[in-house]
């Protein structure tokens, strides 16, 4: 139990151990996070203020808080189950094969640009020779 202080003739009762509990809270964009929570009496604004200690994220199926590391990632799992995945390492491959694939792509693009931009240097070359054949048949 907590002790009770008198303050101007009012009884208030200040735990004698902090008391903990888990916050959750919905931001703006819908997403709801937990916090593990503790009240800390505040002498200068005679008041109770949160103390907050973020855990994570909760999910909102199962009601599980899901830790967090760094800014919103998901801790990894273990290394040794996922390379011993066959569908895993058969999505690996196909993403090395369309990144090839897609590096290629994006080269022939380049290529295209090139002689796009060739091929407009040379229209320009040959309305300056049209211009100026028009100019001397006149």
């Amino acid at each position: 139990m907590g002790t009770f202080v008198s303050k101007k003739g009012e009884n208030r009762r200040i735990p004698a151990e902090k008391e903990m509990s888990i916050v959750k809270i919905r931001n703006q964009s819908g997403i709801l996070y937990a916090y593990e929570s503790t009240s800390v009496w505040d002498p200068s604004k005679q008041q109770a203020r949160p103390i907050r200690k973020y855990l994570g994220r909760v999910d909102e199926e199962t009601g599980e808080i899901i830790p967090t590391k760094g800014r919103g990632r998901k801790k990894k799992s273990s290394n040794t189950e996922s390379h011993d995945d066959p569908a895993r390492n058969e999505n690996l491959e196909k993403i090395k094969e369309l990144q090839i694939s897609n590096q290629k792509l994006k080269n022939k693009v380049d290529e295209l640009e090139e002689k796009i931009r060739s091929m407009k240097q040379e229209k320009k070359e040959l309305l300056a020779a049209i211009k100026k054949l028009a100019k001397d048949y006149e």
